[in-house]
């Protein structure tokens, strides 16, 4: 009996029926080719709806001319053409597709910021020009049009985008609409160019086209909307003719919220759309951290919502409702939160995946097959993982040597932290491929060296035997090694070394951080030092936000900047970034700058083979991404 009834109900938006109750979210790929559809954005959408989701939603398209490099547009009927072939592909495979139109931008907007009143972009600084009463007709009728090329297109239905801090939530924040007139003022002011949309959506793609809107149920910042305002606005959004609400949350001052990460609590907008559900008669939709068939299920089962929206989880793995479905949860590759997709999305590059190395390249030819090899990977981390399972896909048969109890390497570590545990479902993950793979992958636990890999005979040696911790040239360091005064982070988090009461983290970065919050959480006392000015400066900015509030609400001594360090034998004297000396007594030194590639110990095994790689950390310490990419990679070259 498969555990999830209510995930794989049919449901209705409008006069749409979905097979099930999982809906893709939209996600700006830049996979777009002078804004249309091409044969890579129509191959990544397929795999979505290939893999079961009931509804794809294509990420935001725009209906107006300006701005918007690298995303997909709908502002002129050329565009129709590429529409229509993703969404015949779409449906060639049994899928449903949606198309997500953003009116506009509004402030951020990079050709032409517009909004209700010019309140300054919190991040760019642009004021913005208010819109007129004949600009906001215009902008509305260049929506509805956009709306009928969506249905000639052969759309299922549209999204339209009122959330994250964009025109339509712009309009209905009571911080930036400021405006005297009939779109100002209360709820009903404010929600109008919404409830307006709507009306013109119908009027133009005709009454019995599906619709529904993507609603920012809380800005997360002081101030701003107020969720019985936001549940009044859905009630006249409604009322106007719109067929379903999904509800996200944050805008450009909480972007952390907007696309919430590993710090955040699976499902943090379930809440909300609890709230709005008891106000409207529509479906409600709800998206945010939701990578799990069980908790999806529980949301449903308690009423919370009619259908669960995933975007990074689908990005991770297309298959995953497909999985869920026949009862192979193990075999999910899930979502980390790592942010590593929207951080390429705000580097204005194509759309990545951290754990899932494919994406974007599901229309590459496969390599192709020819003789099968005798593949030895040294190195049971991320890389060594990713490059034994790619090679065995593509009949390779491997031995994988990993000297370590337990496989994962620098995943297992990563995983301790708080808030970092899902982290562990990455190697679930593996675990379960590598039993699906037996036939092809030999695991041994023994420690590798140039003469077993030589034993061995193999055709391809995959050197993925990782990193090192850097070790920085600090007076007073070898000796506070040699008493094991000092230690690293990787020993303190393995459980190899226990901290003692008092301990001072050299290195501010995102993983010295991590390790302080996690000592000052089991009730050490704990200083952090770091040389550059600011801490964690190394992780993605909606991450670091996060981390750096975390640090200043425990009892942590923080010094940035600092400009000298020595170790003593009672602890850690630095010369601050005002030039004052201090002196920090510690039980324990931990420290946490950075990693170096296990060069030596990598290239010891060229020459063992005719074919050798060096993928993830030996090559270059960097983060999952890097690892499980590389990877992948060396291993298609076999």
């Amino acid at each position: 009996m498969n555990a999830f009834k209510n995930l794989f109900q049919p449901g209705e938006i409008g006069k749409l029926t979905i097979a099930n109750r999982i809906a893709m979210a939209p996600m700006v790929t830049h996979f777009a080719e002078a804004g249309g559809a091409g044969s890579r954005m129509i191959g990544y959408y397929a795999e979505r709806a290939k893999g079961g989701a009931g509804i794809v939603i294509l990420e935001a398209s725009y209906p107006r001319r300006v701005g918007h490099p690298g995303r997909v547009h709908i502002w002129g009927d050329e565009f129709i053409p590429g529409l229509k072939r993703l969404t015949v592909e779409v449906h060639r495979v049994g899928g449903k597709i949606a198309i997500e139109i953003n009116p506009s931008r509004g402030r951020v907007d990079e050709a032409d910021p517009i909004s209700a009143s010019p309140v300054p972009h919190p991040i760019t600084g642009k004021v913005p020009r208010a819109l007129t009463v004949e600009e906001i007709r215009n902008l509305e009728e260049d929506f509805g049009r956009s709306v009928a090329r969506a249905r000639e297109a052969g759309f299922d239905a549209v999204m339209i985008h009122a959330g994250t801090g964009y025109l339509l939530s712009e309009f209905l924040s009571p911080r930036i609409n400021l405006r005297k007139d009939a779109y100002g003022g209360d709820v009903r002011g404010r929600a109008r160019l919404a409830v307006e949309m709507v009306k013109e959506a119908k009027k133009q793609g005709g009454e019995d086209y599906p619709l529904i809107i993507r609603v920012a149920a809380s800005e997360r910042v002081e101030g701003g909307v107020s969720l019985e305002d936001v549940e009044e606005a859905c009630r006249l959004v409604e009322k106007a003719g719109v067929d379903a609400i999904d509800v996200v949350s944050g805008v450009a001052e909480t972007p952390e919220w907007v696309v919430p990460s590993l710090y955040f609590p699976p499902g943090c907008n379930v809440p909300l759309a609890e709230a709005i559900k008891k106000r409207v008669s529509i479906p409600v939709m709800v998206a945010g951290r939701i990578n799990d068939p069980f908790q999806a299920e529980e949301i449903l089962e308690k009423g919370k919502a009619d259908f669960i929206v995933m975007g990074r989880a689908l990005l991770a793995d297309p298959y995953f409702p497909a999985k869920a479905k026949e009862g192979k949860v193990n075999e999910i590759r899930k979502c980390i939160g790592c942010l590593r997709c929207i951080e390429s999305f705000s580097a204005n590059l194509s759309l990545v995946c951290a754990v899932n190395p494919r994406v974007g390249k599901e229309r590459e030819p496969e390599p192709r097959r020819g003789r099968a090899k005798r593949v030895v990977v040294v190195g049971g981390g991320p890389a060594g993982l990713q490059a034994a399972l790619t090679a065995a896909g593509n009949g390779h048969q491997v031995v994988l040597l990993e000297r370590e109890k337990e496989l994962g390497g620098q995943l297992n570590l990563a995983s301790i932290p708080a808030n970092k545990g899902e982290i562990r479902n990455l190697m679930t993950y593996f675990s379960g491929q590598l039993l699906l793979h037996q036939d092809k992958i030999q695991v041994m636990r023994e420690e590798a060296n140039p003469s077993k890999v030589k034993e061995l005979k193999p055709d391809a040696v995959i050197s993925a035997v990782g990193s090192v911790p850097f070790i920085p040239e600090i007076p007073g360091i070898q000796e506070g090694i040699k008493n094991k005064k000092v230690v690293t982070g990787r020993e303190v988090l393995s459980g190899k070394t226990k901290a003692g009461e008092k301990t001072v983290v050299i290195g501010g970065g995102m993983i010295g951080c991590e390790i302080a919050c996690d000592l000052a959480e089991k009730g050490h006392e704990v200083s952090l030092i770091e040389i550059l000015p600011e801490l964690a400066m190394d992780a993605f900015s909606h991450i670091r936000k996060v981390l750096v509030r975390q640090i200043s609400l425990k009892s942590i001594r923080v010094h940035t900047g600092v400009k000298e360090e020595r170790i003593k034998k009672e602890g850690v004297e630095i010369v601050d970034s005002g030039g004052k000396m201090l002196f920090m007594e510690a039980d324990t030194i931990i420290l946490s700058a950075g990693s170096a590639p296990n060069s030596a110990l990598s290239r010891s095994f060229q020459g063992t083979a005719p074919e050798f790689y060096e993928v993830g950390d030996c090559r270059e310490a960097r983060r999952i991404l890097e690892a499980i990419h590389g990877g992948d990679e060396a291993a298609r070259k076999l």
